[in-house]
């Protein structure tokens, strides 16, 4: 008689994963069973349930035979769907970077089979998508002849960095003694430590992840930072910081497994060191900690970035499944799966490539056809930028205008609304400002950024793409933004922002390269002491 599976969802999951009996049975079935990592034990599940329970509704099936656990899988849907497709997906999303579900060899086929079976009958309307799996335990899904759902398998390369007598080549232990002559690294093991770098931490992965992906986990859902310190405390992973003083030049946090490092936990670098390669050489501090602790490979995870071809040894194969009872959908699943293999034989990495169109298309479908055109337009038909030369001041009023420099979560704190151009857009230029050497001073007012605007000292002379021209040495603030109702503040946010800067650049000119129509006057303003000085309004 084969055995029955149970299906269980919402509180009754969490009410079985406070059974000491089946977590004893769910940690043999985990240290028996080949092809378990990290993302399948009890504690990274657990923890990702009992966190994100009020977004993820989960799913969770097992099997028993003879009071032995043969067979379990993890798996979630989102409470509130927000009009985009939302498939089923494993425990974890996109914090688990691999999602095989558990089972003894001999009941794999049985118990995945129909586990998919259950899920699909409880969810008719719903899809299921398992990323990052070994394709042999999942040839029985795509062989099986169903009635009742069809199954899209698609197959990625994944770079593994093999950590056996791992070294630095020479070029890059000389990129790493010049890095280590601004800053040091050290493995982060104290929870104190761990704690008073986890917002920064968290801002430097939102500020790279919304230029690069328009994505903000951190910033806008905070349970991703209590889980991220959930794992710290279960010893699931493992911490590295390049720092000068208490300022983080790069990190890399891995999640640990038996005997891999799996990366995709968080990868980091301060923009303001970006032509160090500091993000490059953390992976190789890291493989080179990894290795001396007796790790035997380093698994990069698929994706088209470029510095995973440069770092890995070898590729292996994991496949993606997309499981669905319609058959009009495995159709279109089929479909893409051929578009990306297209893309593949031409040269063309999809993912970069489908991230392309999605930057162009993404302030038109932001901000709607007729603002984002009318807005287009004016840009067209707008005057040439200025150059405003901003004289020196030893004073300014208003001191309630509090200005910071190079704050990245005040970036962060960009609002569509109030701005011509889209978050997306705004985090895309900050990232390319930042890494041409320019920094930035902000305003922010009740948690939202209000007004900022870029400088750099230019030593060689500094030629805008207007054909605007300016002597050597010249300080430029350029890319002025200020939000709709704060323009009555900008007169005073430039001279507060040269205020900063005269103590960086006490004798240089500083100019201002702007669409704003600014006057900076100088108006008398009589003082107590019977002399008059010049404030700038």
């Amino acid at each position: 008689m084969n055995p029955k599976i149970d299906y269980y969802t919402n509180d009754d999951v969490l009410s079985l994963l406070k059974n000491d009996n089946f977590l004893k049975k769910w940690d043999e079935l985990y240290s028996a069973c080949a092809w378990s990592t990290v993302f399948q034990s009890k504690e990274f599940i657990a923890n990702w349930y009992r966190i994100f329970y009020h977004i993820y509704q989960p799913i969770f099936l097992k099997c028993e035979y003879e009071n032995e656990l043969i067979g379990l899988i993890a798996l979630a849907i989102l409470r509130k769907k927000k009009g985009s497709k939302v498939f089923i997906i494993a425990a974890g999303h996109g914090e688990s970077d691999c999602q095989p579900w558990l089972a003894a060899p001999q009941w794999n086929d049985h118990f995945i089979t129909l586990s998919v079976e259950i899920v699909l009958r409880n969810f008719p309307n719903e899809d299921i998508l398992i990323r990052n799996i070994p394709p042999h335990i999942a040839g029985c899904l795509s062989k099986y002849r169903s009635a009742s759902y069809h199954c899209v398998v698609q197959r990625h390369r994944r770079p593994i960095i093999t950590l056996e007598k791992f070294l630095f080549s020479k070029r890059d232990r000389k990129r790493l003694n010049r890095l280590k002559r601004i800053g040091h690294h050290e493995e982060i093991k104290d929870e104190k430590i761990f704690l008073f770098y986890i917002d920064q931490l968290t801002a430097l992965y939102d500020f790279r992840q919304g230029a690069m992906f328009n994505r903000t986990p951190y910033y806008h859902i905070p349970y991703y930072k209590e889980f991220l310190i959930s794992l710290f405390r279960s010893n699931l992973i493992k911490v590295l910081i390049f720092k000068t003083g208490h300022q983080i030049i790069a990190s890399l946090i891995v999640t640990l497994d038996k005997d891999v490092a799996h990366t995709g936990a968080i990868n980091v670098h301060s923009p303001l060191y970006a032509s160090y390669s500091p993000g490059y050489l953390q992976f190789l501090l890291m493989s080179e900690l990894l290795a001396n602790q007796g790790l035997k490979y380093f698994d990069l995870t698929p994706g088209d970035d470029y510095y995973k071809d440069r770092l890995t040894t070898y590729y292996d194969h994991v496949i993606t499944l997309t499981i669905t009872s319609r058959k009009a959908f495995k159709i279109r699943r089929e479909l893409r799966k051929y578009y990306h293999y297209s893309l593949n034989k031409m040269g063309i990495r999809p993912l970069a490539f489908n991230l392309q169109i999605e930057k162009k298309i993404h302030p038109l479908w932001e901000k709607g056809p007729y603002t984002y055109l009318t807005q287009l337009l004016k840009e067209k038909l707008a005057n040439s930028k200025r150059v405003i030369e901003i004289p020196q001041i030893s004073c300014v009023e208003a001191q309630d205008l509090h200005l910071e420099k190079n704050n990245i979560r005040a970036l962060l704190a960009y609002k569509n609304h109030a701005f011509n151009r889209t978050r997306w857009q705004f985090l895309q230029a900050s990232m390319i400002h930042f890494e041409q050497g320019k920094q930035v001073i902000t305003y922010t007012h009740k948690g939202q950024l209000k007004i900022a605007v870029w400088y750099k000292k230019y030593t060689g002379g500094y030629t805008h793409k207007n054909k605007i021209k300016l002597l050597e040495g010249s300080v430029v603030l350029e890319d002025l933004i200020c939000h709709t109702n704060y323009k009555h503040k900008l007169h005073v946010f430039i001279f507060k922002a040269i205020e900063m800067l005269k103590n960086e650049f006490p004798s240089e000119n500083f100019y201002l390269i702007s669409e704003f129509n600014l006057k900076l006057q100088a108006l008398p303003l009589p003082l107590t002491n019977g002399k008059s000085e010049n404030i700038y309004w």
